[in-house]
């Protein structure tokens, strides 16, 4: 038998938590940038690097850069596509993110804001939520914001207006959302359908309706870079749903049914999670004991 119990004091907490993540990605992001046009602002505007080296190491300005050690864009555009390359050949995230980082810096002091800086910060963003830095992605996209704003190509704006709506809303930063939203509808109706919109947007009126029985089901269907940053909070809802679980069937519950309700990819992932919230299990069995899990799940 399902209950229609809820936890005002745990949704209470995990709003909190939301609020402090939003504030904090917020700030960090606003500062890096912010340090970044101060320092481009207080270098030579007509700045040209001389440097030719396809891979350089990222180190952070401390003083105006010297041509020397800067690319200029014919080098960059050059020293992207090897990367790229050698990313896809070895899959070490440490080496592509230390590059795109220097590629992006010199990019910066040179004042270059176009259409390659776009796909520079488009596939940085791609790749740092495959990878799960969130921090990175972050950074990116405040850029790309600004650099859609600018004129520069906007042939990827909805993926990336996708992305910005499906972080907003996750953090409950409803009116953001709204705006977002409206940004999605004034955009080309062809982009909108080859971008898998419909079922975002489904997934996010899930969200707000709290039914996260349909949201769980159409997480599974997200695009999958969409996935990757739903990743980083699905399971502050899932947290929600299972202490309702506890709550709502007696005696005991199969892992089965919480792993498919849910979207655990595995059985094994599912019991693993749960036992870190404190989900007690009958002996070796693959069955929630549900009246026992309900005093150690509210402990942690």
């Amino acid at each position: 038998m399902q209950s229609s119990f809820t936890s005002k004091d745990s949704e209470s907490e995990e709003s909190k938590r939301l609020e402090r993540r939003r504030n904090r990605f917020t700030n960090q992001s606003t500062s890096i940038i912010n340090k970044s046009i101060q320092l481009t602002n207080e270098t030579n505007q007509s700045l040209i690097g001389t440097c030719e080296k396809l891979e350089k190491n990222y180190l952070r300005l401390t003083s105006a850069p010297n041509p020397s050690t800067i690319r200029p864009l014919a080098i960059l555009e050059q020293a992207f596509s090897f990367v790229i390359n050698k990313y896809k050949s070895n899959n070490d995230w440490s080496y592509i993110s230390n590059q795109l980082k220097s590629i992006r810096q010199d990019l910066m002091v040179q004042s270059i804001r176009n259409d390659f800086t776009v796909l520079v910060y488009e596939e940085n963003a791609r790749i740092a939520l495959e990878i799960g830095d969130l921090d990175q992605f972050i950074q990116c996209q405040a850029q790309l914001e600004m650099l859609y704003d600018s004129g520069c190509n906007r042939t990827n704006l909805i993926e990336f207006l996708i992305y910005r709506l499906l972080y907003s809303l996750l953090l409950n930063d409803y009116k953001k959302a709204n705006r977002i939203l409206i940004d999605i509808d004034e955009t080309n109706i062809l982009l909108r359908k080859s971008n898998n919109i419909d079922i975002v947007l489904e997934f996010c009126s899930s969200f707000r309706r709290k039914n996260y029985i349909q949201l769980f089901t159409l997480y599974k269907s997200l695009p999958k870079l969409a996935c990757c940053l739903v990743n980083f909070f699905i399971d502050i809802y899932r947290k929600q749903m299972i202490q309702i679980l506890i709550w709502g069937f007696a005696p005991t519950l199969s892992i089965d049914v919480v792993t498919t309700m849910l979207a655990y990819e595995s059985n094994e992932i599912c019991r693993e999670h749960l036992s870190s919230l404190g989900v007690i299990f009958i002996d070796e069995s693959m069955s929630i004991d549900c009246k026992t899990s309900r005093t150690s799940f509210d402990k942690k």
